[in-house]
């Protein structure tokens, strides 16, 4: 299995590229192998490279959405897309224009919020929790006897009856 599979990438939607570059320099910092980090610079290119991945068949990573005071609007849209049509990867808006954005990226369908450069930790920790918990997402135990019908019921966030 090659690398792309291996690691799912983190695909980032931002404006300056600041993010990646903390997230490299954190991955380092960790002494742990970057996953592939695929950046975009708007909510068009960013929808497409998330259409492109799926329709490839390739594994979805965490998404981190951009929010600033300037482009809240955008950033909740794509939040909210990412909710419809994305897959079950952990979105993360990060922001660091010192607004209160917390509520409203939460309301978005935000899984996480970062508001610091410094705490890019709290992506990386999402990554690897991710990562780690792929196979209990995908792969049956040998000894769960229910169907897989079953399983992918009992999986979803809401109750069933």
């Amino acid at each position: 299995m090659n690398d792309v599979v291996l690691r799912p990438p983190l695909v980032i939607c931002e404006r300056t590229g600041r993010w990646a570059v903390a997230l490299r320099a954190a991955f380092a910092r960790r002494n742990l192998a970057a996953p592939p980090i695929v950046e975009t610079r708007s909510p068009t290119e960013w929808q497409a490279t998330v259409v492109e991945r799926r329709r490839r068949s390739l594994p979805a990573g965490p998404v981190v959405v951009e929010l600033t005071a300037a482009d809240a609007e955008r950033a909740c849209s794509t939040a909210a897309w990412h909710v419809r049509h994305g897959d079950d990867a952990p979105l993360v808006i990060v922001s660091i224009d010192g607004g209160d954005y917390e509520a409203a990226a939460r309301a978005a369908g935000a899984t996480s919020f970062v508001a610091s450069l410094g705490a890019v930790d709290r992506i990386i920790d999402a990554y690897v929790a991710f990562v780690a918990d792929a196979a209990n997402r995908c792969v049956a135990s040998h000894d769960d006897e229910r169907s897989t019908a079953q399983r992918l019921w009992d999986a979803l966030p809401w109750s069933t009856p």
